[in-house]
């Protein structure tokens, strides 16, 4: 029974951690595809608003650069490459760990994955930040949540394995020492 319930939560680690994987790797691809087209608007951080009185109206005009500033170009120029790039390694990287997941390949596994986890995490709660040394501006939080829930997930499923296998172990050796 025991061994059951480590493979479906190793199962379950498994499919939680690709799910945020899909979603990186759909960003970055489509970030790629994009990359050296000008942003939408959202994303422009250099606009110039002016106000002009023109007549008995005041009129506010937006000024918009299209090119991106020197520091956020990516290795082609386009705006969104560095961070395709970002997206897309992380993408498949967190789809390839479904397999030592999967397959339980042991706690050396568990606990890089969980590293590289946190590191994503991380990442994503200091571009939150206004002033970042990122980014330089602070994204929506809204932006992303599903993945850092399903990361969290993941962490916490992985934690649980490690804990539950653990104790396994010692049981199994007092068993074998009970046994002598």
């Amino acid at each position: 029974m025991s061994v059951t319930r480590i493979k479906i939560m190793c199962y379950v680690a498994a499919v939680i951690t690709v799910i945020p994987g899909i979603l990186h790797l759909t960003m970055g691809v489509g970030q790629l595809s994009h990359a050296n087209q000008p942003p939408p608007a959202s994303f422009r951080d250099n606009a110039n608003i002016n106000t002009n009185a023109t007549g008995p109206a005041a009129q506010t005009q937006t000024q918009i650069s299209q090119a991106p500033p020197p520091q956020q170009r990516g290795p082609q120029g386009g705006l969104f490459s560095y961070t395709a790039i970002f997206f897309t390694v992380a993408g498949i990287t967190q789809m390839f760990w479904a397999l030592p997941m999967a397959r339980r390949w042991g706690t050396p596994w568990y606990y890089a994955g969980i590293a590289g986890t946190a590191v994503l995490i991380a990442i994503w709660a200091i571009t939150r930040m206004p002033g970042n040394p990122i980014t330089g501006r602070a994204a929506p939080a809204s932006f992303g949540i599903y993945d850092e829930l399903f990361q969290a997930a993941y962490i916490a499923i992985t934690a649980a394995i490690i804990i539950y296998e653990k104790r396994m172990k010692r049981l199994d050796e007092k068993t074998a020492t009970d046994s002598i």
